[in-house]
């Protein structure tokens, strides 16, 4: 309907937390599960259409308490695969360093 109109249209896929409930599980391996499959993307971007993806990779919404994990490879094979914008929710707590190690 979107593209009917003309609308773009984000989609975010994976699980992208707030600090707290981010910040509160220690378990690598859970917070790892939450992190968006470069394939998954490729697909979910071929099969829906969007115009730009928000992956989960290590950000999350809300104040930062500590330096956020970035999973800087993943993002660049989601990147390589989906072939369109995407979009860091989360990313006004990232330090610059980051945001600026993405381009």
């Amino acid at each position: 309907m979107a593209k009917w109109f003309g609308v773009p249209v984000e989609g975010e896929l994976g699980v992208i937390l707030g600090t707290k409930e981010h910040y509160e599980s220690t378990a690598d391996q859970h917070v790892q599960m939450k992190i968006t499959d470069p394939e998954v993307a490729r697909d979910f971007v071929s099969r829906t259409g969007i115009h730009t993806l928000a992956p989960s990779v290590g950000s999350a919404h809300g104040v930062y308490v500590e330096k956020p994990k970035i999973h800087f490879e993943i993002l660049e094979k989601i990147a390589q695969r989906t072939n369109i914008p995407l979009v860091l929710h989360g990313g006004s707590g990232i330090p610059f360093e980051d945001v600026r190690s993405m381009y």
